[in-house]
């Protein structure tokens, strides 16, 4: 289980310009991973890699935006 660094990955969700259930659409997860993503809650590594993904981030840059 990994957690997004909140003060990081929240600028990068509010610049897609898509609400929460859009975003899920497109990163092919559900609304409440989203939601657990930009809140900074536990998430599993396949959802953060979906998200990172849908926000065009590689896999090196991702790491960035992780708690370690």
């Amino acid at each position: 289980m990994f957690r997004f660094i909140r003060e990081k990955i929240l600028p990068l969700f509010l610049a897609s310009g898509l609400r929460t259930h859009q975003f899920a659409k497109v990163a092919n997860v559900s609304d409440r991973s989203v939601l657990k993503a930009v809140t900074g809650a536990k998430i599993p590594a396949s959802v953060v890699g979906k998200i990172g993904k849908a926000l065009g981030l590689t896999n090196a840059e991702l790491i960035n935006y992780l708690e370690v």
